[in-house]
């Protein structure tokens, strides 16, 4: 017996799905609902492909807002991650690194805020004196050398933790 276009078609649906080809197997959906409007997922093969395609895709984006986060650029990764957050609000660990990056990033932002000029002083003969001599430079505080240090520890830890996740 004559094998039918909607067999063959099964057929070569079945072998994607087998060799793991997500994309094609979708691909080929549309065709098979049109040769079989009754059975357009044969073995649910189709809607298993687009799941996967799916569970790819908010793997990339994942992979995204992490290495974002390692280079330290929060607003970026905040942006991804909450773009993540919204189209699958329990994936992983989505909204910790949501909430370190917003951390991060107000501290970011707070320490590399310029200092606020003081008014000048009233003049005297004495501010005259004091003005002739050479102004030292500020050293970085003990809090920011601190805050410096522990972003550094914080972002290591973040690529150790999705390292050890994702093995």
């Amino acid at each position: 017996a004559p094998v039918s276009p909607r067999q063959l078609l099964v057929d070569e649906v079945t072998a994607l799905y087998r060799s793991e080809d997500w994309q094609q197997v979708v691909a080929r959906a549309d065709e098979l609902a049109r040769l079989d409007p009754g059975e357009p997922d044969p073995g649910g093969m189709v809607a298993h492909a687009r799941d996967k395609l799916r569970q790819a895709d908010l793997a990339h984006r994942y992979a995204r807002g992490v290495d974002l986060l390692q280079k330290a650029q929060w607003q970026e990764a905040i942006s991804a991650l909450t773009a993540l957050e919204q189209e699958e609000p329990d994936y992983r660990d989505v909204s910790a690194l949501i909430s370190a990056a917003q951390k991060l990033s107000a501290t970011t932002v707070t320490d590399q805020m310029p200092p606020v000029p003081l008014p000048p002083a009233p003049p005297s003969l004495e501010s005259h004196a004091l003005a002739t001599v050479s102004p030292r430079r500020r050293k970085p505080s003990v809090a920011i050398i601190v805050a410096a240090g522990g972003v550094v520890a914080f972002v290591a830890a973040i690529a150790i933790f999705v390292g050890v996740q994702d093995s």
